[in-house]
């Protein structure tokens, strides 16, 4: 059985037995160096170690990959402290295979805006989008600041079906996300609305004067060792489509989630701001509790999925409180669990890939979409990793 939550570590400090300040020959005895080791990187390939070096059960490990080979997925990767410790890959993937990882992009969109802000291109997320969307100005949607996308409670027009479909058969991502109507102020209602989060592209490319997927690389991906080949997927217009489909290894993804990992540090040089990095993986709003800056989090209530479902209690019930995840469409996943500095990286293709599933069976590639967004399959993989240890 998977238990609620890892275990909490015991102090390990120990006391030194009391001294006799009469007695000038007892030496004092000396405290044990608290200092945590630091954390190691990438340089440039993962170091590595056994499961068993690390505390976890590699049988158990086993048990999680069989069930990931049994549900299509392409690959699965653990790393704990700074070590690759286990991955397995199915299929024809590999190692280098530089995978479509969906909504896992939103959370990399996150990180460029962060960047932006730090660098001095974007004021603040209280900033209004409108100061970069000429078209918003002087309308409702001039109340929209950048928090608002991030957050997912701009207010912008949503539907489950119709919206978050539509917008991937358009030929300009973008300009359709600009165009949609504001039928809520922002800050009112809370839904996963990926046509507010690409509206970020106009944003940054005002912003930066860069196309954001040449920013990342020269801001992000360069800087914590990417694959070159590690690319966004881009509409018919030309357009990388910032919430959803960032190409990389599942090694690569883990140096993202590594990133975060360790508050924005990358092996001593700081590639996004501490406080950037604390702000996305807290709460952004309190209609959402689990939803940060394009982040998920474990641990708050009531708690609302991408589908508008509401979980009976948080996000994992059974996971610790301070897991904090990027997720996306296949329940691909980068789980990171700061309080044993595990990360959890799994990438399965989704429902509706390749997007001709639509024409030949559109009910049951919706519905297959609908219990995507349950991650059911998520919570019995991630259950299966927490076993290990």
């Amino acid at each position: 059985m998977v238990a609620a939550a890892l275990g909490a570590c015991s102090d390990p400090a120990t006391h030194p037995p009391a001294r006799d300040t009469a007695d000038a020959d007892i030496a004092p005895v000396d405290e044990p160096d608290a200092t945590p080791p630091a954390p190691r990187f990438p340089d440039p390939e993962w170091p590595t170690a056994t499961p068993a070096e690390v505390g976890l059960d590699e049988a158990a490990l086993d048990e999680a990959a069989a069930y990931a080979d049994s549900i299509g997925s392409s690959c699965l990767v653990v790393v704990r402290d700074g070590q690759l410790v286990y991955e397995r890959y199915f299929g024809d993937t590999t190692a280098d295979s530089v995978q479509k990882s969906w909504s896992i992009a939103k959370s990399f969109t996150s990180a460029l805006v962060g960047i932006a802000i730090d660098r001095g291109e974007i004021e603040s997320v209280d900033q209004p989008a409108a100061d970069f969307i000429p078209s918003w100005r002087g309308t409702d949607k001039e109340a929209i600041t950048i928090a608002h996308l991030l957050s997912m409670d701009s207010g912008l027009k949503y539907d489950l079906v119709t919206d978050n479909t539509w917008v991937m058969f358009t030929n300009d991502h973008t300009a359709e996300a600009i165009g949609y109507d504001a039928p809520d102020p922002p800050g009112v209602v809370w839904h996963y609305n990926s046509h507010g989060v690409q509206v970020l592209d106009a944003v940054l490319e005002a912003a930066t004067g860069m196309d954001p997927e040449d920013y990342a690389r020269a801001h992000l991906w360069s800087r914590i060792g990417m694959d070159e080949r590690t690319h966004w997927d881009r509409d018919g217009a030309g357009n990388a489509t910032l919430y959803m489909s960032v190409f990389a290894t599942c090694r690569d993804l883990a140096r993202f989630g590594y990133l975060y990992l360790n508050e924005g540090n990358w092996n001593g040089e700081q590639i996004v701001s501490r406080e950037w990095v604390a702000a996305s993986l807290s709460p952004s709003q309190a209609l959402n509790p689990i939803y940060g800056y394009l982040w998920w989090l474990n641990g708050g209530e009531p708690a609302k999925g991408s589908t508008d479902e509401m979980f009976d209690g948080t996000m994992f019930n059974f996971a610790p409180d301070d897991l904090f995840s990027a997720q996306g469409l296949g329940q691909s996943f980068i789980d990171v669990v700061p309080g044993t500095s595990t990360m959890y990286i799994h990438v399965r293709r989704a429902p509706h890939d390749p997007f001709t599933k639509f024409l030949t069976d559109p009910a049951g590639t919706m519905d297959a979409l609908l219990h995507d967004g349950l991650r059911a399959e998520h919570k019995l993989l991630l259950r299966a990793l927490l076993d290990a240890g």
